[in-house]
């Protein structure tokens, strides 16, 4: 996405944001965030949007305050920065970071690859930059997820080589690999031969597996939220998370969550089937191997944008809620019995696109959420402390 549309995107609108809070931190010029909590502190990725014209995948350590070992990882004139799509992080088990950004690959306002890059936090650029794909077919490919597996790090991603192919179904597709600190790649696998364009992927690991969700896509557009798990090697028959189908003839940019901690595996997801808009949560059963206790997340209307950490024996969701003409970021605060705890007014927030999806996060016994704020003049992402 250019820069002019981006700007475009963006409501002339300061919120400030009082309820539940403590106080914030800001990146200004920068948007779209994506974060992953872990032992020491939360670690996220952004970009920045440079005076000459350049945008900038950033990465950084938070520790509740500030951002530290900030690092450019990369700049260029001819990237894709879109709000739904945004360039996620993780570690390897040597310390080593992974991430990536979406490059243009022709005119075609969707073609663009998934450029990878492995480095160290600090370092002046990466060791290994190279293209997670091997098709080299100028179509869309992104909505990448990563999760670390013992030394090496699972990524899956949606891939449009088929779309630009009269021999095969022309649906997105959506692969996973693997890849260790050295950028070789191994294990390359189709998980899907038909989803939906561009909903988001997630990863969590729970008990040494990875276990993945998407938004599928049938021959009769129903496009229901599906899991999986990786297991010797291979993936395992799709398990469908929604109660209800949902038949959309187009893609509804709402992809599903996943977190796991203290032997449970969460999930949330976004769904119209009912007629109205609504964000579920449910709890994966090992032992049935089916999804149990599902529930709304909110009474009022929701636009979705949904995350979710499952961190110090609770689980937390936050998601867009739209009551009275008024658009918030909520979070509901659930024990590991999954029984509702509180319901949280985090922030008013502008409805659009350029908000991004609001992320949570926990640093330093601090909860937040991280979001895109549509400022006065250009963008800025604003930290939301919440009150413990």
């Amino acid at each position: 996405m250019k820069r002019t549309i981006l700007y475009a995107l963006i409501v002339m609108l300061s919120l400030q944001c009082k309820n539940s809070s403590k106080q914030d931190f800001t990146i200004e010029s920068s948007c779209f965030p994506y974060v992953i909590t872990g032992k020491n502190g939360a670690y996220l990725s952004w970009t920045t949007m440079m005076e000459n014209g350049e945008d900038c995948l950033m990465i950084g350590h938070y520790n509740g305050d500030v951002v530290t070992q900030e690092t450019t990882v990369a700049c260029g004139t001819d990237w894709f920065v879109n709000w739904a799509d945004t360039p996620e992080l993780a570690f390897f088990k040597s310390g080593k970071y992974i991430t990536h950004w979406l490059e243009k690959t022709s005119p075609d306002t969707y073609d663009y690859n998934v450029t990878v890059a492995i480095g160290d936090l600090g370092a002046a650029k990466p060791d290994t930059i190279f293209t997670l794909h091997n098709d080299g077919v100028p179509a869309e490919h992104g909505f990448v997820s990563y999760t670390p597996i013992d030394d090496k790090i699972m990524a899956v991603w949606l891939d449009g080589r088929n779309t630009k192919s009269l021999e095969v179904s022309g649906a997105m597709s959506l692969r996973s690999c693997l890849i260790n600190d050295e950028g070789q790649i191994s294990e390359r696998t189709e998980v899907d031969d038909r989803v939906c364009d561009c909903c988001q992927t997630d990863l969590t690991l729970h008990y040494g597996m990875p276990y993945l969700v998407y938004r599928g896509r049938d021959g009769e557009e129903i496009r229901g939220n599906i899991m999986r798990w990786y297991e010797e090697g291979a993936w395992s028959e799709p398990y469908i998370m929604d109660t209800s189908p949902w038949k959309i003839a187009g893609c509804p940019v709402n992809g599903p969550s996943i977190s796991s901690f203290g032997g449970q595996v969460y999930t949330t997801w976004f769904t119209q089937a009912n007629g109205y808009p609504e964000v579920n949560v449910s709890r994966w059963n090992e032992e049935e191997k089916a999804f149990s206790d599902s529930q709304p997340v909110s009474d009022s209307l929701s636009i979705g944008r949904m995350d979710m950490l499952a961190f110090h024996n609770h689980l937390y969701v936050s998601y867009i809620s739209t009551e009275e003409n008024q658009a918030s970021v909520m979070l509901n605060e659930y024990d590991l019995n999954f029984t509702l705890l509180r319901k949280i007014l985090v922030c008013p927030i502008d409805p659009s696109r350029g908000s991004g999806c609001p992320k949570i996060l926990m640093a330093d016994d601090n909860l937040s959420t991280v979001f895109t704020e549509n400022g006065e003049y250009e963008p800025e992402i604003r930290f939301q402390k919440i009150n413990l």
